[in-house]
């Protein structure tokens, strides 16, 4: 079609270039040093193409061209079929139990921290003993053990942004949806908080010398770990709303200064 309409395409050119090179307006004020006659203009040239186009001979074989294409079959067109339910659980809860262990900000450094805390309060309140004069005693360590852990839970705070960051993007492609994420992290969470509970929560009860038994130690450990993991969730609600690192820390520590005073 170019080369009848007077613009062959030269030889070793790509072919799709010439074209463009053609019509387009921006290589006219080049200046092409040839012995032959001045170049076309672009809107010279898209002035020929067009006469040449409306022409009976291209018309004709265009729209008979499109008339057969429009005949020819293909296979019967099929909605994509997506993962179940389960298997998007399943492949979200390994990805985020797997970013949890990388991300050095996410529990391990909290552990840390956690058991500095608990080296800290099992010296203060070393044996504080079973007496009666010991009663405020062990309610402090219990009230100091809950408020200290848990308030921590905002070290994770800019990790979890990242993770809500990263599902605002994947989530328009319509792979997984606002569920999968939240009881995915929940799953993935959960045995970090529980290792960061029951490890600290294990030494401060016995280095404090509270009560004797399995059975009171286990509804202490599991009394943090709720703890634990409402503190935690609060914080997954406030990194929704608020996705500002320092504004989001603050807001976290806010709320969880006027639930300690509920509970003082």
């Amino acid at each position: 079609y170019y080369t009848e309409s007077g613009f062959p395409c030269p030889h070793l050119r790509n072919p799709s270039d010439h074209f463009l090179r053609t019509i387009n307006k921006d290589f006219d004020e080049e200046i092409v040093e040839s012995s032959k006659a001045r170049r076309k203009t672009a809107a010279e040239a898209i002035e020929i193409l067009t006469d040449a186009y409306q022409s009976p001979t291209y018309s004709e074989k265009t729209m008979d061209r499109i008339a057969e294409m429009k005949g020819i079959g293909g296979a019967p067109f099929r909605k994509r079929e997506q993962a179940s339910f389960s298997t998007k659980l399943f492949v979200l809860t390994r990805r985020s139990f797997v970013n949890m262990h990388r991300d050095i900000g996410y529990y391990w450094m909290r552990l840390g921290v956690y058991l500095g805390i608990g080296i800290c309060l099992s010296t203060i309140f070393y044996q504080v003993g079973h007496s009666y004069s010991s009663i405020k005693s062990r309610c402090e360590v219990i009230v100091y053990t809950t408020a200290l852990l848990t308030i921590m839970a905002i070290g994770g705070f800019p990790s979890f942004v990242e993770d809500v960051k990263v599902f605002r993007r994947e989530r328009p492609s319509g792979h997984y949806g606002v569920a999968e994420f939240v009881i995915s992290n929940t799953f993935s969470a959960t045995p970090y908080l529980a290792v960061i509970a029951v490890i600290p929560g294990a030494m401060l009860y016995y280095l404090t010398g509270l009560m004797k038994g399995p059975d009171r130690f286990t509804y202490f450990v599991v009394n943090l770990c709720m703890c634990t993991l409402l503190v935690e969730c609060m914080m997954m609600i406030i990194a929704i709303v608020v996705l500002d690192f320092l504004i989001g820390i603050i807001v976290e520590a806010g709320v969880q200064g006027v639930m300690m005073e509920q509970i003082k």
